[in-house]
């Protein structure tokens, strides 16, 4: 709309000016949209350059804690209940761990606070303390500039953790509270850039599955049967490797599945 504004105050000045032909002014209403979609391109662009210089700084953080923890004397093993997952779908929604937000309206806060109360609960019942590990995933469709709002609110939440650990007398913050974030988008299918289309035998496959687990795939081929209708779908967020283990995953269950990894 705010586009809008410049284009219209142009066109009312052309046409305002009597020595101006019809040709004349389609030409300047053709080159002021021109323009506007050029600078629609270039903010696309910014966006895209400052989403990967967030996730770059995330992956810097978590590979340099990573270098000091994977030696031979004593590499670190990180349970599951240190992890915590945060999903953006389509439509900007967010799942964090269970919880559902239509609208996130304090994701720097919530975050926080999600993090803080796990590691209290571990002092508590394991007597330990430490770092969390938090996955974000978001769709192909999410909106770029939600995208990075989050990234940044995610960077905000940390800080404020950090910032905590510090005044408690900390003296190697980057040990005990990192940046322990990855970022992983924009995916088409499902939170692993993968989803299973499965259906009966000679049927068109209609039913989708986006938890592919060995556990998953055994029940739907009680379901449905080893000739199950299947077809397996991963998009370009997935390596090589990656789709090479899912297909030998899903022919396990479903030899005649069909695969499809699109570049």
């Amino acid at each position: 709309m705010l586009l809008a504004v410049p284009v219209a105050a142009g066109v009312v000045y052309a046409f305002a000016q009597p020595e101006m032909s019809e040709k004349q002014v389609l030409l300047q209403m053709e080159l002021m949209t021109q323009d506007a979609l050029l600078q629609d391109s270039i903010a696309e662009s910014k966006l895209t350059e400052e989403i990967a210089s967030m996730k770059q700084f995330f992956k810097e953080k978590s590979d340099a804690w990573w270098k000091h923890h994977r030696t031979p004397e004593g590499r670190y093993v990180w349970r599951t209940t240190q992890t915590h997952r945060l999903y953006m779908n389509g439509s900007n929604e967010v799942m964090f761990d269970t919880v559902v937000y239509k609208i996130l309206t304090d994701p720097r806060q919530v975050i926080a606070g999600r993090l803080r109360s796990a590691r209290e609960a571990d002092r508590l019942e394991k007597k330990k303390d430490e770092p969390r590990f938090l996955y974000m995933v978001y769709d192909v469709n999410s909106d770029k500039r939600q995208v990075l709002g989050m990234l940044k609110e995610i960077k905000l939440a940390f800080d404020d953790l950090r910032a905590e650990y510090v005044a408690k007398g900390a003296s190697d913050v980057d040990e005990v509270c990192p940046y322990m974030v990855y970022v992983y988008g924009p995916r088409k299918y499902g939170v692993n850039g993968a989803e299973l289309l499965i259906g009966a035998a000679g049927a068109e496959p209609q039913e989708r599955i986006h938890d592919i687990t060995g556990n998953r795939l055994k029940s739907y081929q009680g379901r449905y049967g080893k000739n199950a209708s299947v077809l397996l779908r991963v998009d370009n967020s997935v390596s090589e490797r990656g789709y090479i283990e899912m297909c030998k995953r899903v022919k396990r269950y479903f030899p005649a599945a069909k695969t499809e990894h699109e570049k």
